[in-house]
């Protein structure tokens, strides 16, 4: 909770809209990977998207 540090997801330029970046862009912003997050990593990992 009080780490400084982030991640990040980045891709290139080029694949910015790509069907691959947009499928994964979904993953990661749904309710249901928010949920997995929350129920594996409790309060080690906060899904912050």
């Amino acid at each position: 909770k009080n780490s400084p540090y982030v991640n990040y997801v980045v891709v290139r330029s080029e694949d910015k809209n790509s069907e691959k970046t947009k499928v994964i862009d979904e993953i990661l912003r749904s309710d249901k990977f928010k949920a997995i997050i929350n129920e594996h990593y409790k309060d080690i990992l906060i899904p912050a998207f």
